[in-house]
C-alpha cells in the first residue's frame, strides 16, 4: 500500500520541481495530524520562490478545526513572491491548496485566504489535461506545467 508521504515526496514534489521550480510545497507531517507543528515544506534552493502549493488531505475541510494551520501557511509563505508580468514583485503570491474533497467549505477557505483550489483524486479530467498538468474541476480546465 502506498502512503500519503510516498506521494508527496515522490510525485507531487518532483512534479513541482521539474514544472513549477520557483514553487514552494506545503503539506503535514506525519500525514493524518493537522496542528502547525506538523507543518512541513519543501522548497528549491538557490531560486527565488514565486508562489507556493498546500496539499491538504484532510476531509472534510474544518474552517474551525484548521484555522491555525491554513494561518501557519500563510505565515511560512510570507517570504514568497509574486512573478507580475516577468518581474519578481513584493506582492503576495495566490498560493494554491490541493485538496482531496470539493465543496462549500473549500470554497468558503478559498475565498477567505485567496487561493486557488486543486482536486487532486480527479481521474475523470479533460482529454487535454497531460500527466503533467493538474485538473482543476471547478473551471475545468488544468493547472498548466
Amino acid at each position: 500500500m502506498i502512503r500519503i508521504d510516498e506521494i508527496y515526496n515522490n510525485i507531487f514534489w518532483p512534479w513541482l520541481k521539474k514544472n513549477k521550480a520557483n514553487t514552494r510545497l506545503f503539506f503535514c507531517d506525519p500525514p493524518g495530524r493537522t496542528d502547525p507543528d506538523s507543518l512541513f515544506n519543501l522548497s528549491n534552493e538557490n531560486v527565488i520562490e514565486k508562489d507556493y502549493v498546500f496539499l491538504h488531505d484532510q476531509e472534510p475541510v474544518h474552517l474551525d478545526i484548521h484555522q491555525s494551520l491554513f494561518n501557519e501557511v500563510i505565515t511560512r509563505s510570507s517570504n514568497v513572491w509574486a512573478e507580475i508580468n516577468g518581474t519578481v514583485s513584493i506582492t503576495r503570491p495566490r498560493g494554491h491548496v490541493i485538496v482531496s474533497e470539493q465543496g462549500d467549505f473549500v470554497k468558503k477557505l478559498c475565498d477567505i485566504t485567496k487561493w486557488q483550489s486543486h482536486y487532486y483524486f480527479n481521474s475523470s479530467g479533460p482529454r487535454s489535461c497531460t500527466n503533467k498538468d493538474f485538473y482543476e474541476p471547478k473551471s475545468y480546465h488544468c493547472w498548466k506545467a
